[in-house]
């Protein structure tokens, strides 16, 4: 199980799910600055 739970954190990490939902919570434009865009940006290119 504990692997399993490891997985789930890094597929979260490398998902660009997680930037979309990060930026959907986010309701501060202050916010969006710490939110690492760029990478976000660059998995979606990657897919």
């Amino acid at each position: 199980m504990s692997n399993q739970q490891m997985h789930r954190k890094t597929a979260s990490l490398n998902s660009p799910v997680s930037c979309k939902e990060k930026l959907d919570r986010v309701e501060d434009p202050p916010d969006y600055s710490a939110i690492p865009l760029s990478q976000c940006g660059s998995l979606s290119q990657v897919r």
